[in-house]
């Protein structure tokens, strides 16, 4: 069962596939689809309490959309499909993701390998966390200074990388900052993290509106 708390919505194809239904149907439909993606299925259970009032027909028209399984459970076949797809998907996103890191870390490693004597260093970068201070940390409102110290724990070493980016989109779109971040930190909490928790703060500042 997909981990994803959303799914996939094709507004014509619900409106081609749904053109005859009252609103009520309608409303009963979608509410079983969601029960089937949050919890893998349908239950006759779920149907005679979400259809209670609602004429025998309706019900029926309703469960023509479902079919019933080896198990006795009732599933949509088109949302099992969407499911399987988007499954698919993020395992590809992280094969390659942990390729790429693999990657990255064999060429970090064979630097760190060359001989020291060969660079110098005269002008020491600071720590990302002291450079934002640097330029203009004081201009930061209290939230968006804990964000950013909430970002940089949930980043961890990739915060290094990604500070100046997720700074600028705190000060300038911190409701959405706050979202984003509170939902990265819940994930963790989940584990369910595909990828890696910087890529995963990535996919949901595209996802969030």
């Amino acid at each position: 069962m997909s981990r994803m708390p959303w799914f996939p919505f094709y507004a014509d194809d619900y409106i081609a596939g749904t053109i005859t239904f009252s609103m009520a149907e309608r409303g009963l439909y979608h509410t079983l689809l969601c029960i089937q993606w949050s919890k893998g299925h349908v239950t006759n259970d779920d149907v005679a309490q979400l259809g209670a009032g609602m004429a025998e027909p309706s019900v029926k028209r309703v469960l023509g959309k479902f079919k019933t399984g080896p198990d006795g459970n009732l599933y949509n076949e088109r949302l099992e499909y969407e499911r399987q797809k988007l499954d698919e998907f993020h395992r590809n996103r992280s094969e390659s993701g942990k390729a790429g890191a693999d990657k990255r870390w064999h060429s970090h490693s064979t630097a760190i390998a060359q001989p020291m004597a060969k660079h110098s260093y005269p002008h020491p970068h600071p720590h990302p966390t002291k450079l934002i201070r640097q330029r203009g940390d004081k201009a930061l409102s209290a939230e968006a200074k804990e964000l950013s110290e909430r970002m940089e724990k949930v980043l961890s070493g990739q915060w290094a990388n990604d500070a100046g980016k997720w700074v600028n989109r705190i000060k300038t779109a911190l409701p959405k900052a706050r979202r984003v971040i509170g939902e990265v930190e819940c994930a963790l909490r989940e584990q369910r993290i595909e990828t890696t928790p910087a890529q995963f703060a990535e996919d949901t500042w595209k996802r969030f509106a």
